[in-house]
């Protein structure tokens, strides 16, 4: 499913679709900006990778989270 604004620009050019060790029916995309990635790249889409920190800060306010991949 592509997103589409309401100004009617069309966002198929520059949405960045990835997915990582997905083999469920229905995983084979097929839309422009589609990557298929490795765990490595799929870190860097982790909480851990852009908030510093974060086992100090999120431990205070009392939120379930999981640093990394599931898998």
């Amino acid at each position: 499913m592509l997103f589409e604004g309401n100004d009617n620009v069309s966002c198929e050019k520059t949405l960045y679709y990835a997915k990582c060790s997905n083999c469920s029916p229905g995983a084979n995309l097929n839309v422009r900006g589609y990557h298929k990635i490795n765990r490595a790249i799929a870190m860097k889409f982790t909480i851990q990778s852009f908030l510093l920190s974060i086992e100090n800060w999120l431990l205070l306010i009392d939120i379930p989270f999981t640093i990394a991949l599931g898998y």
